[in-house]
């Protein structure tokens, strides 16, 4: 843990990483830079057999610089807003009326032309008394009021006049977590702009709003990539531990916390084991994943490129929760792996890192694994700033990483991994199916 402290590359590669590539969108020539300038590192560290896995991927979307958005009545401010990746652009700037889409949804359903032709603000959807039927609605309601809209526009979680972007080519994304947005023109305020328009909407207000979201998809049936590096393990070379991270990001800030901040915990890892002379018992493979933003696709493409060999992989650790003090390890609800993760992870007491919460659940790169069977570990943080400021929005930059808190994270995760890959036990595999913890992300 002292060469991480005293004498690791974290600083200086998270920096140029997070200053020099910057933002990371799947699909994008920047994420094909941080991807080579990755590989590089890896063998420059000591990696053996680095390599590139590529997968299908739909499209890549280039943002522009002509998202734009006006009151034309009221106050006839401007508002900043950003367009959200792969979906539609407006045909030019389009002036219309905004309404707001809030209320319960079976009441909803019966007035869906109300909405033809205006601009949709997105707010709470109320269910039914029958939650199942509810979902249903909601996706069926979302779907009738996207083929009405001219543009729907919303914010999310942050406040303070930070934004926080979603967006994906695969539909199935938007069934899964947004109840079934539909693909049309879709921008995102920031929260106080997105609460002035409700308020004057309450008082009974008549809204008229220019609009401009712009985007395109310049390039269709591409080819993404993981990047992937080991350490081949001294006496049990076909079992693995693999430590990774996703390096695609969110493209308004530099992606630092997400998740460069995973990714070059993911290398140092490497590096220190590699500085230290140590050798594995057990493979330790690094992978660099892409697409996590968009679903987890790069990990999805690995689970299936590699279905033959997870019998022998012994665990999978994720760093994916920003530069936050570490706090331990979930388990995403699998209580049969804790025995091995507490014995992985005695040697970090002395950090503090000693939390197993049995029922949480982080979204991330080891969901395609735990729902193969696989045991998938997850880096639980500190998440204060993470999600107060940074989490997809345009400040997730260096500026918000503090070495005290991430530096023994990294330790953390190079820890873990070492155990795993050197410990007599085996981890247990679990019956394939779906996720048992309880899914907040």
């Amino acid at each position: 843990m002292a060469e991480i402290r005293e004498r690791g590359k974290a600083a200086e590669d998270l920096a140029y990483l997070s200053d020099n590539i910057g933002p990371r969108l799947t699909g994008s020539e920047n994420l094909e830079r941080a991807e080579g300038w990755m590989a590089e590192k890896l063998k420059e560290y000591g990696a053996e057999n680095v390599h590139f896995e590529s997968y299908d991927y739909p499209s890549r979307w280039e943002r522009g610089s002509d998202d734009y958005c006006r009151l034309l009545t009221q106050s006839k401010r401007q508002m900043t807003i950003h367009a959200m990746p792969w979906n539609p652009a407006t045909k030019g700037t389009v002036e219309a009326e905004v309404v707001a889409l809030t209320g319960r949804v079976d009441e909803l359903l019966k007035d869906v032309d109300r909405y033809k032709g205006k601009i949709v603000l997105l707010g709470p959807i109320n269910p039914t008394s029958d939650e199942k039927e509810s979902a249903k609605l909601v996706h069926q309601l979302n779907k009738e009021v996207g083929r009405r809209a001219v543009a729907m526009i919303t914010s999310m979680e942050h406040e303070d006049g930070k934004f926080t972007m979603y967006g994906s080519p695969y539909d199935s994304y938007f069934d899964e977590y947004f109840g079934g947005w539909p693909r049309v023109p879709f921008g995102f305020l920031i929260r106080e702009d997105r609460s002035m328009l409700v308020r004057l909407l309450r008082k009974g207000e008549k809204i008229r709003m220019a609009l401009r979201l712009g985007g395109a998809i310049t390039k269709t049936n591409i080819k993404e990539r993981n990047v992937v590096g080991e350490i081949r393990g001294s006496e049990m070379p076909d079992e693995v531990v693999l430590v990774g991270g996703h390096l695609d990001s969110w493209d308004l800030g530099t992606g630092t916390t997400d998740n460069g901040t995973g990714s070059i915990a993911t290398l140092e890892t490497l590096r220190v084991i590699k500085k230290l002379g140590l050798k594995p018992k057990r493979t330790i493979r690094f992978v660099l994943f892409s697409g996590e933003e968009q679903g987890s696709c790069g990990a999805h493409a690995y689970v299936a490129a590699h279905k033959d060999e997870l019998s022998k992989f012994q665990a999978v650790l994720i760093h994916d929760l920003g530069a936050g003090k570490p706090t331990g390890f979930t388990v995403q609800g699998y209580k049969e792996w804790m025995p091995t993760l507490k014995a992985a992870m005695a040697p970090l007491e002395s950090i503090g890192v000693t939390g197993i919460p049995v029922e949480k659940h982080w979204d991330s790169d080891q969901d395609p694994f735990v729902v193969a069977g696989v045991p998938g570990f997850f880096l639980d943080q500190d998440t204060t700033d993470y999600f107060a400021s940074t989490h997809h929005s345009q400040t997730d930059m260096l500026n918000h990483v503090k070495p005290e808190e991430y530096l023994p994270s990294i330790q953390a995760l190079a820890v873990a991994g070492w155990e795993f890959a050197n410990m007599a036990d085996r981890v247990p595999h679990v019956k394939p199916g779906k996720m048992v913890g309880d899914g907040k992300d």
